[in-house]
């Protein structure tokens, strides 16, 4: 709340700052716009806190609660320093970000302090205080200690962001033999292991209408990318042309073996996967192989369909193939709103551009068509090594400081819900804070609720009512009086 008197030199001091940009190191392009929000009792708190701020590179600008408007767009941070109580204005600023059990516990127990973060359409609030001016000075402390001032000061660098946990040096080999045209060819590919397991640890419980997502997931494209690209240089050694490159690359699909491993493992009697899972496994079933497939076509430039057909009467089974939409080919093709797209198959060896698989079992005349897309998808990914939780003993407060980041190409509109859980999916206290992350940008912001202390912590992300990540108990990474 910050009411204690300050002296003249302090003032002096805060003045100062409030007219006058805090230098960044270095020359050249200016760094991120740091504004602090302060009143004259919390000089002290703003002075350490922008030069702390300054070392990080960022432009650092100390106004009065007035003097925000003239600056909160230009911002890439603001941090206010002060509770709901807090003088000349900066208190109705708090009131604004600060949940109604955040400010009951600045205002009613004695030593608390924190600090609270949210991000507003991109932009980070970060708001520092405590029960006092002494504790909030406090506040900045602790919050100088956390790490996690570049991600707020610097949220676009997502490309030094790692999404699949704490351990990115490890990887995952895999290497190819396929024939094409009486040829042998051969290759090897490695992707980070991170990456294979998060995609393991994804949800495979979709249904078959949806099953095009998996052939645009947009963290894997750089790995598809780099493969394609291998491919295609040595189709080019052979002097391919289109149609065959397109066959050649069916080719290299078609020999991964055909299996129906986990598809056992799954109830449903499903398990669709991943590109990247069918690349590692080195096996899959139909679904599996025409996924990747039709992720290959999409990378090249084609657009594709993944094409269902079911067998005819007396035969039980059915069938996933690719269609690619070419101006001219061979074969079975299909006319779809003006476009003729030409089957190919992607699990039988051997098969090339318009020759189906079992004509005599599978009835490609009825099929059913899915279409993917590479489209401007959110992708919103927990950054494991930058969250945890914060107990306080006296209150039996935890603050769970959660960052994450969107590698999609649209905005996340996320609900991200911590809490202590309990059976059934419920949770014994919990707290849920609606967040909207721009594409290719880092947020954080943190979670405030009161339970038993040293408890387990579950956290939850969902976008559109869809659990899209999720830790079943967070590391406490810190622990206050």
């Amino acid at each position: 709340m910050s009411r204690a008197p300050v002296g003249m030199g302090m003032v002096l001091a805060l003045t100062l700052l409030f007219l006058l940009p805090t230098a960044h190191m270095g020359a050249g392009t200016p760094g991120p716009l740091a504004v602090i929000v302060s009143n004259e009792a919390d000089a002290r708190a703003a002075e350490a806190l922008s030069q702390f701020l300054s070392g990080r590179g960022a432009e650092v600008v100390v106004v009065s609660a007035s003097g925000l408007d003239q600056v909160e767009d230009l911002a890439t941070a603001i941090f206010v320093l002060g509770g709901p109580e807090a003088y000349e204005g900066v208190g109705e600023i708090s009131s604004r970000i600060l949940t109604d059990l955040e400010s009951e516990l600045l205002l009613k127990r004695s030593g608390y302090f924190n600090f609270f973060i949210r991000n507003v359409d991109g932009r980070h609030y970060v708001v520092l205080a405590g029960h006092t001016r002494v504790e909030t000075y406090q506040a900045v402390m602790l919050f100088e200690q956390g790490g996690y001032q570049d991600w707020i000061l610097y949220p676009s660098r997502i490309s030094e962001v790692s999404p699949f946990g704490y351990k990115t040096a490890e990887v995952a080999s895999r290497e190819f033999r396929w024939t094409y045209a009486g040829q042998e060819f051969s290759m090897g590919l490695t992707v980070p292991k991170d990456l294979y397991l998060y995609y393991v640890s994804s949800e495979h419980q979709i249904p078959y209408e949806d099953w095009a997502v998996l052939a645009s997931d947009p963290l894997s494209r750089p790995y598809i990318r780099s493969l394609l690209n291998k491919l295609l240089s040595m189709a080019r050694s052979q002097g391919y042309n289109g149609i065959q490159t397109l066959e050649f690359l069916a080719a290299f699909v078609q020999h991964i073996p055909y299996n129906l491993e986990k598809d056992v493992i799954m109830a449903s009697g499903e398990y669709p996967r991943f590109p990247i899972e069918t690349l590692m496994d080195y096996g899959g079933d139909c679904e599996d192989h025409a996924i990747l497939l039709a992720t290959l076509y999409m990378e090249m430039g084609y657009d594709v369909a993944l094409v269902i057909v079911w067998g005819k009467p007396g035969f039980p089974a059915g069938h996933m193939g690719v269609a690619v939409a070419l101006d001219r080919g061979q074969g079975l093709r299909w006319d779809i709103n003006g476009t003729t797209y030409y089957y190919i198959d992607a699990t039988q060896p051997g098969l090339l551009l318009g020759e189906p698989l079992l004509p005599e079992y599978l009835d490609y005349e009825h099929p059913i068509f899915l279409f993917p897309k590479l489209e401007s998808i959110p992708m919103p990914v927990l950054v494991r090594n930058r969250v945890g939780v914060i107990w306080q003993s006296s209150t039996r407060v935890a603050t769970v400081v959660v960052t994450v980041a969107n590698f999609g190409q649209d905005w996340a509109n996320l609900t991200i819900t911590a809490g202590v859980p309990i059976m059934g999916g419920r949770y014994l206290n919990s707290t849920t804070l609606e967040v909207n992350v721009p594409p290719s940008r880092v947020a954080v912001v943190t979670l405030t609720f009161q339970g038993p202390l040293r408890s387990a912590v579950k956290l939850e992300v969902r976008m559109g009512g869809k659990l899209v990540d999720q830790i079943g108990s967070l590391p406490i990474v810190g622990e206050l009086p």
